[in-house]
């Protein structure tokens, strides 16, 4: 079964021409990592030696990058002030 020479119905999931297989790389490898998966597993399951390949097919929303900012400055915050009264 081939996937690149057709046109979904609703598009690319990326929402740009025909399906191919470099987008749909992206498209998995964005939606596993958003829903928990690490991005070692992400890279093992796409094959790839280095994590900083891996990052580069990885879109991170900007919502998951304040929660994780915000979650290293609680502990940062707690490291440096102690625990609270």
């Amino acid at each position: 079964m081939t996937v690149w020479p057709r046109r979904s119905p609703g598009g690319c999931p990326t929402g740009r021409g025909r399906l191919t297989p470099h987008p749909l790389r992206h498209f998995c490898a964005s939606h596993l990592y958003a829903r928990g998966v690490g991005l070692e597993a992400v890279g093992a399951l796409l094959g790839h030696r280095w994590l900083s390949t891996t990052a580069q097919y990885v879109h991170v929303p900007t919502e998951r990058i304040e929660q994780c900012w915000q979650q290293a400055n609680d502990r940062l915050t707690g490291r440096l002030l102690g625990p609270g009264p």
